[in-house]
């Protein structure tokens, strides 16, 4: 098992064996807890949300164009989708 030395300000270099295995590079977030006098560090991956107001409004958005008669489908297959958007061009 490969030791580490914590240096002044607390930060240890983690071996480069055990950061390929856990897949950890520069940059990498891990979640840090202690369990039974053990710290425990885990990758973790984090997901950039967006707000709520843009979600609403992209909803908003897709349901007016819907309404609209923008929108068609559900197709069952590629080609239904095709035959559907050449009609639209003629249409247009």
């Amino acid at each position: 098992m490969p030791l580490v030395r914590v240096g002044p300000r607390g930060q240890i270099t983690i071996p480069n064996a055990l950061r390929l295995e856990t897949r950890i590079s520069t940059g990498s977030l891990l979640e840090a807890e202690v369990r039974h006098n053990l710290i425990i560090l885990k990758p973790v991956e984090v997901v950039d949300t967006v707000p709520a107001e843009e979600v609403a409004a992209a909803i908003a958005e897709g349901l007016e164009d819907r309404h609209q008669g923008r929108v068609t489908g559900p197709f069952a297959n590629m080609d239904e989708f095709k035959t559907q958007r050449c009609r639209q061009k003629k249409a247009r």
